[in-house]
């Protein structure tokens, strides 16, 4: 919308071990742009979302917090890394009410705007007395942009994606995941 506000939609759809992709949820989000990309040392920004469960008895959730951004050149590499550090707190009848922290980094290397091999990081921890033990995640990644003008379409925007396969480092959960996620641009 402006250079420093971008709001968004996600929809969200997910495969339980052993079952088929369904539907799991929607979130409205907004992202607000504090300084300057390549202004400053490094990128701020604030990220605000609502998301609304799919399931029938799970939890709604607000998740905000600050996005920090850099982009560090090195002989002949450009690296770009990325620390979102989200406060999270279920609402609902099923909530567990302890509030908690989602922390994502990312770094990747710039190689070609349509191939960028990373690594990347997810921790989960709970900001309380009767939380569950904190998760932590670890693996490589990709990510790019495809240009709809490169599909041969007359159209500006394009495709975001970004995938990564995450093994458990410490935590209760699962062994590893494989993570993907596809963006439409479509620019106002």
């Amino acid at each position: 919308m402006t250079d420093w506000f971008k709001p968004g939609i996600e929809v969200e759809f997910a495969a339980d071990p052993g079952q088929g992709l369904h539907y799991d949820a929607v979130a409205l989000e907004g992202f607000f742009q504090l300084t300057p990309q390549g202004k400053y040392w490094a990128d701020l920004g604030i990220f605000v979302e609502y998301e609304h469960t799919g399931r029938t008895g799970d939890p709604r959730s607000v998740k905000i917090g600050p996005m920090i951004q850099k982009e560090i050149q090195l002989p002949g590499l450009s690296m770009l890394n990325t620390a979102n550090l989200f406060f999270t707190k279920e609402m609902g009848a099923s909530s567990v009410g302890t509030p908690g922290m989602f922390v994502a980094a990312q770094s990747r290397l710039r190689l070609d705007p349509h191939f960028e091999p990373g690594i990347e990081y997810y921790g989960i921890f709970t900001l309380g007395e009767h939380g569950e033990e904190p998760q932590h995640r670890l693996g490589p990644a990709v990510a790019g942009r495809i240009g709809f003008r490169e599909f041969g379409l007359d159209a500006p925007g394009g495709i975001k994606y970004d995938a990564a396969y995450l093994r458990r480092v410490a935590g209760e959960t699962d062994p590893s995941t494989f993570r993907v996620r596809f963006e439409l641009e479509f620019p106002l």
